[in-house]
């Protein structure tokens, strides 16, 4: 499943949005600079596949959001999207996770 290769979230993980944001946080720790994740994410396969991601700067503040698929078979119909919000000096200030869709019950 893409998510799971773009945060290394093992097989079998209950999936929140919490949980997620953990790992995203493991992979991309506070304070990592904005370049180091742009690259991360292209090496994943950023902008194919069911996965996007767009900057974004409102009120002096960067963000890089990003949305993927999970397949269906696994989690149900979900869309995640994430943001990782960057400080005036483009490091990671925070990253926020929201979860849409039907899952698989």
């Amino acid at each position: 499943m893409r998510l799971m290769t773009i945060v290394d979230i093992p097989p079998g993980e209950r999936l929140s949005s919490d949980v997620v944001r953990v790992y995203i946080l493991k992979k991309f720790p506070l304070g990592v600079d904005k370049n180091v994740i742009v690259y991360e994410l292209n090496i994943i396969g950023m902008g194919s596949d069911g996965f996007y991601c767009y900057e974004n700067s409102i009120a002096h503040q960067s963000k890089l959001d990003c949305s993927v698929f999970t397949e269906p078979r696994v989690q149900g119909e979900l869309y995640w999207s994430f943001s990782f919000i960057f400080t005036s000096n483009e490091t990671l200030k925070d990253v926020e996770v929201t979860i849409e869709g039907k899952p698989l019950l």
